[in-house]
């Protein structure tokens, strides 16, 4: 067999270019241990920034490169022909004057002359940046959203990408190492061919892939297809993102599918993760009693929980963006909106008490907070509330409201009570014997002014030294039962002495402190009639006393002067009676003698009577 001539090895190389110019991915081929730029690919061109490179050395073309590390790892790949996977690797770029970090994913493989000398090596690189930053928004955001139980974890690595070229007539299939490794076989593995490859790729997804290849080879066009595999060495399941084109000879005829395959598994399982994190957050915040939702770094709102719309009664499509503002109150919304836009404005978080309409065309009050979410870069890109209602806290407010008006009303009733009853007001601290006073109070024990220094023991030398004991006895007793009363004696600063009545009742203050309160009155009055009453009876029981002793000698003297009467009246009566019979015959003399007889007792009764009404002046007076 003949060697391949140089014009067949021309063309080889140009349709191998020709395939790298239409890849994505970054490609570029570096000759010689200087590491000359021979090829570079659009998608490489573009990373480094549109600038020329062919013929001039990787540092020349690419002086920020120095330092970073990738110098080395050519230089040993030259000398030892290992290919060099980099994944995710940190990258300086100058683009366009403008210095960027970046992460790509790459591989260094070297390529060799008939001789088996190194000539070259071929670079095959894929900006990752995008991913990466994403992975760590995603993970901060994890961070940021552990309490919502709704932690979106994403660890995406970006495919790695094989180039493989299929001739349609002998069915070969030339794989680059990465390509080989991607899909299970040895790197060094030789005589691959299209079964091998079909043979890999799960049962479902063979039909779509083909189809796709399909359409492409008819159309004349290019393809990508998506499809899962069961690696060939371990039978693992990756996921498998292709691109291809086919060339045609002549006749028109395809010849030659050429393309790449990139490894999509940790993009997969990532959107899978996703997919799950976000399920598992919409069943937490559907689930939670708020209202919840979510806007944009703008304030455009793209999510509802299921809370709102059961409440709300709209659906996402009335209420998406600002939507919103129909459910809300007009009076109010103009004031919400400049707050929330101001939010937007400042990066503030958003708090107001709002009125929001139900499904019932009800008002109800929701206090609404908002809070800004950052991403890695400290930029806030989404914002989350949530509406909790507070109507009944609301009601019970308006109730609490009028229950103090009420209360005050009372209070003033209390005091103008206490004023016309003319009551001071008191109150002790059990533990420190700390005392609070109204005016009233002072006035009562004599005092002109408020007094400043006021204490128990102050209280106590008012006290009457004959009723001190009784009223610390009585005190004392208080602190462990409901109320108390009492009436003593008081010396005032003037040295007068008052009656005072005390009363008062243990019980805590509104921080705990067990304290006595009660109100105290001057009943000097009261009791100065309780005296004079006292007084009035004990001469009301003399004077009742005598009057006993005068009825009984009343009797007595009825009784006698009875019986000192009855004789002279039976001589007048009988005398009489004797005059009066036959008085026609009787002498004269006779009668002059009944006469002399009943004039004589007559005198005696007139007598008695004289006497009687004597000790009747006697005992008047």
């Amino acid at each position: 067999m003949n060697p391949p001539s140089k014009n067949t090895n021309e063309d080889s190389e140009d349709a191998l270019k020709n395939i790298f110019m239409q890849v994505p991915a970054m490609i570029a081929i570096l000759k010689g241990h200087e590491y000359v730029f021979d090829f570079a690919n659009p998608a490489y061109i573009d990373m480094v920034g549109n600038r020329n490179l062919t013929g001039k050395t990787l540092l020349e073309a690419r002086p920020e490169l120095e330092g970073q590390g990738f110098i080395e790892l050519l230089d040993n790949v030259y000398k030892t022909g290992e290919t060099f996977f980099g994944k995710e690797m940190p990258m300086m770029f100058n683009r366009n004057g403008k210095h960027e970090q970046a992460y790509v994913n790459f591989s260094y493989q070297a390529f060799k002359n008939t001789k088996g000398e190194t000539e070259g090596i071929l670079v095959f690189a894929n900006e990752v940046t995008e991913h990466v930053i994403a992975r760590k928004q995603i993970e901060e955001s994890e961070k940021e959203h552990q309490k919502m139980a709704a932690r979106l974890k994403l660890a995406t690595d970006s495919a790695n990408i094989g180039t493989w070229s299929l001739d349609i007539k002998t069915q070969k299939l030339e794989w680059s190492a990465l390509h080989k490794i991607m899909w299970g076989y040895d790197e060094h593995a030789k005589g691959l061919t299209y079964e091998d490859w079909h043979k890999v790729i799960v049962q479902e997804d063979k039909g779509k892939a083909f189809k796709k290849i399909e359409e492409a080879r008819v159309n004349q066009t290019a393809y990508e297809a998506e499809y899962a595999i069961h690696r060939a060495n371990d039978g693992a399941l990756r996921w498998i993102r292709s691109f291809g084109k086919y060339y045609y000879n002549d006749k028109g005829e395809a010849k030659i599918l050429t393309g790449i395959s990139i490894d999509i598994t940790e993009q997969k399982e990532a959107e899978k993760k996703i997919t799950e994190s976000e399920e598992r957050f919409r069943i937490l915040a559907d689930n939670i009693p708020n209202l919840s939702w979510m806007a944009d770094a703008d304030g455009n709102i793209f999510w509802y929980n299921q809370k709102w719309y059961d409440y709300t009664g709209t659906t996402l499509a009335d209420m998406e963006g600002w939507g919103w503002q129909s459910v809300h109150d007009p009076k109010e919304l103009p004031n919400v909106l400049v707050k929330w836009r101001e939010a937007i404005k400042t990066g503030n978080p958003f708090e107001m008490s709002i009125p929001l309409k139900g499904a019932d065309g009800k008002f109800r009050q929701f206090l609404t907070r908002v809070l800004p979410l950052y991403n890695s870069q400290n930029k806030i890109y989404r914002w989350l509330g949530t509406n909790t209602d507070v109507n009944k806290q609301k009601e019970a407010e308006e109730k609490i409201k009028e229950s103090e008006k009420e209360h005050q009303k009372m209070a003033a009733r209390l005091q103008f009570s206490i004023q016309a009853a003319k009551l001071g007001t008191w109150e002790i601290d059990v533990e420190t014997e700390e005392t609070v006073r109204d005016f009233r109070h002072d006035e009562i024990f004599g005092y002109s002014e408020p007094v400043k220094e006021w204490n128990f023991e102050k209280f106590l030398k008012h006290i009457h030294p004959e009723d001190l004991k009784y009223v610390k006895d009585i005190i004392k007793d208080a602190q462990y039962h409901k109320s108390f009363e009492c009436e003593t004696r008081i010396i005032t600063p003037g040295g007068q002495i008052i009656w005072i009545e005390i009363k008062g009742k243990p019980m805590p203050d509104f921080k705990g402190k067990k304290k006595l309160f009660g109100v105290v009155a001057d009943i000097t009055e009261k009791k100065t009639l309780e005296l004079q009453k006292e007084g009035y009876l004990v001469m009301l029981k003399e004077y009742n006393k005598e009057l006993e002793e005068l009825t009984q000698a009343k009797d007595n003297f009825i009784s006698l002067i009875s019986h000192d009467l009855r004789n002279p009246l039976s001589v007048i009566v009988s005398s009489s009676d004797i005059l009066l019979q036959n008085i026609e015959n009787k002498d004269i003399k006779d009668i002059e003698e009944f006469g002399r007889v009943i004039n004589r007792s007559s005198k005696r009764v007139m007598a008695k009577f004289s006497k009687l009404v004597e000790l009747s002046r006697s005992k008047n007076k």
